[in-house]
């Protein structure tokens, strides 16, 4: 796990960066790519005993995947959202921003259990075990990252 945190603090390190410009290009290369990446760390994680659960397995990621890339695509909108107004928000503002953060956090949440309960019945509890448990660490450790590099609300611009 130890590599998969380092890949992750890197990832979204460097996403932070373009998080704060207005580059939509460049914000969907980087979750295209970190996708990419995010599959062979699934694939590491998620171990087989037969081919025909590994097929039915990436079947169903690749849906998942599908909502999951909407569902952070809307993630980094709010977070850019944040990052031009956290020094000057309104309490109306700090109060819209922090229901829709956590109506995105709950949504997320939800749609990885959904797909897990889809997984246990195509491919079986352990498998769909270990992919709770890998997107839930993957999920984690993101926003932890990202929380720590977050401004406080009010914070001067630096």
């Amino acid at each position: 796990m130890k590599k998969i945190t380092a890949l992750v603090f890197f990832l979204i390190s460097a996403n932070l960066g373009i998080l704060a410009q207005d580059a939509p290009g460049e914000i969907n290369y980087y979750q295209v790519l970190f996708g990419l990446e995010k599959n062979d760390i699934v694939e590491l994680y998620i171990i087989f005993d037969d081919t025909i659960k590994e097929k039915n397995f990436w079947a169903t990621y690749d849906e998942y995947e599908k909502e999951r890339i909407l569902l952070g695509q809307k993630r980094i909108d709010l977070i850019k959202q944040y990052i031009t107004r956290y020094s000057n928000m309104t309490d109306i503002q700090t109060d819209e921003i922090i229901d829709q953060i956590e109506k995105q956090s709950v949504t997320m949440e939800k749609l990885i259990y959904k797909y897990s309960k889809r997984l246990r019945k195509s491919v079986g509890s352990r498998e769909a075990g270990q992919f709770y448990q890998v997107e839930n660490y993957l999920l984690n450790t993101i926003r932890s990252d990202v929380l720590e590099h977050m401004p406080f609300i009010g914070e001067p611009n630096k």
